[in-house]
């Protein structure tokens, strides 16, 4: 169990794609609240392992349309000579984002982490809140990690 945790799902920053963040809240101190965990849930699927991961994703939104060689994440496509981001679910589903839709996700998420002390993250980001996560619901991870080419915590 999570102690003096509150694990949450209710950053939902792309209604469309059912693009969420998913935040572990350390609330032990009384004063301030600390992240312990941020990570990325697309549809049923948790995409990113960690916190590094997670910024990534984001940096990936913002570099929007630099070229595919950089991407982790998304692919750069043209549909009818829009350029879209693409993301590859586990059961071969395409999420597209456009431009406007990434914009907004990265403004979603600055809002979503503001207030929220991110201080003992890199520090305290541990395996064991992740294996907590996947022991509640092990069909929720791992499909997209092993395409991206992550290791089984």
């Amino acid at each position: 169990m999570i102690d003096h945790k509150d694990y949450r799902n209710n950053y939902i920053i792309d209604p469309k794609n059912n693009i969420k963040i998913l935040e572990i809240i350390d609330k032990s101190d009384e004063r301030k609240l600390y992240l312990m965990g941020l990570y990325i849930e697309i549809g049923n699927e948790i995409i990113t392992t960690n916190f590094i991961e997670t910024c990534g994703f984001f940096v990936e939104l913002k570099l929007f349309g630099n070229g595919n060689a950089q991407n982790d994440f998304f692919k750069i496509e043209s549909i009818n000579g829009i350029t879209n981001l693409s993301i590859t679910l586990s059961d071969e589903t395409k999420i597209y984002i456009s431009k406007s839709q990434a914009e907004v996700m990265l403004i979603a998420y600055q809002k979503a982490i503001s207030g929220v002390n991110t201080s003992r993250i890199l520090r305290c980001e541990n395996r064991d809140i992740m294996k907590e996560i996947r022991s509640n619901n092990p069909d929720r991870i791992y499909p997209v990690f092993k395409k991206l080419g992550h290791k089984k915590i």
